[in-house]
Formats: structure tokens, sequence, C-alpha cells
């Protein structure tokens, strides 16, 4: 049963990994000669995380519909419900979502969501606080500095993934040392369950050290 709950994870560890390196940024919604009219769209959709290719869309009055991908560096979190500028073409059928135009018109508004997003969903006594050294003092002293949205951003998805990946991996540890000792198997058998955990106790310690350093320039 583990050995087959294994090689499932890693499958889709592996399909995962196919998937992002085969991602691209396709053109739609950035089409550089959209210069012939400037209109508002309401932004429909929000961005959850901070590591990962995200899309912005965005719904004009009349109901037209727009998108555009971002890569993980340009994709900064935007708020649901705010509008958005975009850039038709002559024949209005190709358009240019201002995405950047937007981050930095927003910015302070933006620094404010994502603070109110670390402290609602990353409490001082979570998993990823004290492996971190979060505490209330750090909450205060990101509030006071200078990081900008993007900063604050980063931070807040990678303490969540450490409380995911805390998770998963200890009830997968639980799961793998309760079949180890009843049943004692062979090295083979358990190679790949032990490899797992330690992929996963490798994945912590790094966004660890990367959400301390974060703070410590904070």
């Amino acid at each position: 049963m583990l050995e087959t709950i294994s090689l499932i994870v890693v499958l889709f560890a592996l399909f995962s990994c196919y998937i992002a390196f085969l991602s691209r940024i396709p053109k739609r919604g950035r089409y550089p000669d959209a210069n012939a009219q400037i209109i508002t769209a309401t932004i429909t959709n929000t961005n959850k995380t901070a590591e990962k290719v995200a899309t912005l869309r965005a719904k004009a009055d009349d109901g037209r519909k727009f998108k555009v991908k971002m890569t993980p560096t340009e994709a900064k979190m935007w708020i649901k419900g705010d509008i958005i500028n975009v850039a038709l073409s002559s024949d209005k059928k190709k358009y240019r979502v201002l995405f950047h135009e937007y981050f930095k018109a927003n910015e302070s508004r933006l620094r404010e969501e994502a603070i109110a997003i670390l402290e609602k969903k990353i409490p001082t006594n979570f998993i990823s606080a004290k492996l971190v050294g979060y505490n209330k003092e750090s909450l205060d002293a990101i509030k006071t500095s200078e990081a900008d949205s993007q900063t604050i951003f980063t931070f807040s998805t990678l303490m969540h993934l450490i409380d995911v990946y805390s998770v998963i991996g200890a009830l997968f540890a639980v799961v793998f040392a309760i079949w180890f000792l009843s049943s004692s198997p062979e090295f083979g058998k358990y190679i790949i369950p032990l490899a797992l955990i330690l992929m996963f106790a490798w994945v912590i310690y790094g966004t660890v050290t990367t959400c301390k350093n974060i703070l410590k320039k904070l």
C-alpha cells in the first residue's frame, strides 16, 4: 500500500515538474501594437501564491473577458474587484493588459493587502512560525519596514508552504514508520518512501532558510 502511494506521489511530482518546464507565456494579453484605445476592466480573480506562473483575468462592462499570463517574477499579488486598464488594437481583436501600470499605481494598497493576508493566514503559533522564528515582533517589524508588497506576499506564501509540507511530510513519516516496523521490508522496497521523506525534509529546510533570510533583511 505504501509503495503504491509512494509511486503515485513520485509520478505526480515528475508530472508537475514536466508541466512547469514546458509552461510558456502566451502572447494573449501582450499584443505590443495594441495602442488604438484604452478601456477599463474589472479584475475577476486573485493570485493566491507568489512562486508560480499566474494568470490575471478581467472583464469589461460589455462582458468581454481578458486575461494575461505572467511569470512568477512578473506576477505580484492583485486585488479582485480592482479596475485595470486594457489597450486594444485598432480592430479591437487583440489587446494588451496593462498590469505593470496597475502594480505600480496601486503598490501602497497592495502592500496593505499583503500585510493583512500575512496577519490573517500565518498565525504566530503555527508550525512555520515556530521553525522560522516568526512572532508578533516580526509582524510589527514587517509593518514598519520598507518591504514592498511582493516581498511580503512571497514571505506569506512560503510560510504557508512550510505548514503544508510539514503536515504532509509528518503524516507520511508516521505511515512509513508503522509500515517499516510492522513488516521489516527489504531495502529495495523502502528506498522510495524513505527518499520521499528526505525530499520533504530538504524542501522544508530550504524554505525555512529562505524565510529566515527574508526576516533578517526586514
